[in-house]
């Protein structure tokens, strides 16, 4: 009838999960660690954590499969893109030579010599 109400449910209110927490916090750690910078004794283990942080949180949430997947590449792939130059000049000043002293440098040096 028209006059009616009909029972259409309501919006349902977003309530966050533990898995958007989980991407909050790795997202804001990750964003702490680019401003503060630490040497690579620390970003390393720290980095390696906040990614499995994101892939958990990729796991954990509700929604398709092939939508968390894509958005979990592509915060892996800018948390390393931002973290790996900082990293690497770490590592670099307290190990100057380390790229030249592996297999391929040996043979560098030998057909060179």
């Amino acid at each position: 009838m028209a006059g009616e109400a009909q029972n259409v449910p309501l919006p349902q209110r977003w309530e966050p999960s533990i898995s958007d927490y989980i991407a909050i916090g790795a997202i804001a750690v990750g964003v702490i660690l680019w401003a503060i910078q630490p040497n690579w004794k620390i970003g390393i283990p720290v980095a390696l954590f906040i990614i499995g942080l994101f892939i958990f949180a990729a796991f954990r949430h509700r929604g398709p499969a092939s939508i968390r997947a894509i958005v979990a590449i592509v915060a892996i792939a800018l948390f390393v893109f931002l973290m790996w130059e900082p990293m690497r000049e770490s590592f670099h000043k307290e190990y100057p030579r380390a790229a030249f002293n592996g297999p391929v440098a040996e043979l560098v040096g030998i057909c060179v010599a």
